[in-house]
């Protein structure tokens, strides 16, 4: 075995082999190209969930390859967060069903290789994402004043390290910060 389950395309259930009624892509703002690899993809797995057509033919008539077929059915399968499937959403080129999640450590290093650390860092240290939410609330409101931006990114810490400092610095108190809200934890202006 090559350790992987490919499954029957006779199983798969009736209300997923009707692509009609899946949701549908929109493909407004795509380029030629674009649109017409969604069509390709569409076509294929309208074929595919048929069942009758075999994958090599699919493969032949559409141009894609017999094990992007089955990624791109599970994808179209996958629970969207509207709570249905993707449906014909999954098909849209450069699409992603799922969000990047960095597994590396990350190296400090000047070279670049960081790809997911923010989102990382967010996961790991939720308070710090509920600050950045708040910040970025209180700046939606249309009575808030904007402040500038500092224009390099290196700046931003400047605003940020603060606030995390003061966060670390409250960590090492010897009180818990357990049963505290996050107001009390952090100090926001």
């Amino acid at each position: 075995m090559s350790g992987t389950l490919r499954f029957d395309r006779r199983s798969i259930p009736a209300e997923l082999s009707d692509i009609g009624q899946w949701p549908t892509a929109d493909d407004s703002g795509l380029d030629a190209d674009a649109r017409s690899l969604l069509a390709r993809r569409i076509q294929a797995m309208t074929l595919f969930v048929d069942g009758s057509t075999s994958l090599r033919a699919i493969g032949r008539e559409t141009g894609l390859r017999i094990n992007d077929l089955y990624r791109l059915f599970e994808r179209c399968i996958t629970r969207h967060e509207d709570g249905r499937i993707y449906g014909c959403r999954a098909l849209l080129p450069w699409l992603h069903t799922q969000p990047y999640e960095r597994s590396a450590t990350v190296k400090a290093s000047g070279a670049g290789g960081a790809s997911g650390a923010f989102a990382q860092l967010l996961q790991r240290y939720p308070d710090i994402a509920q600050w950045i939410e708040r910040k970025v609330a209180a700046r939606s409101r249309p009575h808030a004043t904007l402040k500038r931006f500092p224009a390099r990114s290196g700046d931003c810490t400047l605003v940020f390290l603060p606030s995390a400092g003061r966060r670390v610095s409250r960590r090492t108190n010897t009180r818990s910060t357990r049963n505290t809200s996050v107001s009390d934890r952090w100090h926001v202006t």
